[in-house]
C-alpha cells in the first residue's frame, strides 16, 4: 500500500510503500498503538491522517505543526487516501496534499493562524463545559513524551 508521509519539522511531503499498517506508521515516525485519527477533504477525495495520540499536548517548544482544512496536527503524520466505500486506496494525491498543508513550525505560527481564523484553536469539552484548549497541558494527566 502506499501512503504519504509528512514531516513538520523539516516541511517535507514523501511517498512510502509497505507491506502492512503497523509498518506504515513506524514508517512515519508514530508508533502503532499509540497514535490519533482524523481525516480530511482534498477536493472531491477524503483521506485519513494518523498522528501521535498525544501530540496536541507536547510542549508546544518542542513541537513543530501542520494544518490541513483548519485542523493542527502536532509532530509527525500518515495520511492515506480512502474511496467511496470507506476503503483505504494507494495514495496518489500529493498535488492535492501540498496544496492543502499550512506549515505552522512554532507556537507563534499556530497562534498567528489561530487569530486570523485559518486553523481552528483545538479543544476538549465534556458535559457542554470546556475542559481544555491548546496550547495547554493534557486536562487528564496523561503522561506524554515530547
Amino acid at each position: 500500500m502506499i501512503y504519504a508521509r509528512i514531516v513538520p519539522a523539516l516541511r517535507a511531503f514523501e511517498l512510502i510503500q509497505t507491506k502492512d499498517w503497523d509498518s506504515a506508521i513506524r514508517a512515519a515516525g508514530l508508533t502503532p498503538a499509540q497514535v490519533d485519527h482524523g481525516g480530511a477533504q482534498l477536493g472531491l477525495c477524503k483521506i485519513g491522517v494518523v498522528v501521535g495520540e498525544y501530540g496536541l499536548f507536547t510542549p508546544p517548544e518542542t513541537t513543530a505543526y501542520f494544518g490541513i482544512n483548519r485542523n493542527l496536527y502536532a509532530g509527525n503524520a500518515l495520511v492515506y487516501a480512502v474511496d467511496h466505500r470507506g476503503e483505504t486506496i494507494d495514495f496518489d494525491l500529493m498535488d492535492e496534499l501540498r496544496a492543502a498543508v499550512m506549515w505552522l513550525p512554532d507556537r507563534p505560527a499556530v497562534e498567528l493562524a489561530i487569530r486570523t481564523g485559518v486553523i481552528r484553536r483545538p479543544m476538549i469539552t465534556a458535559d457542554g463545559k470546556l475542559v481544555w484548549t491548546w496550547p495547554g497541558p493534557d486536562p487528564f494527566n496523561r503522561e506524554v513524551k515530547a
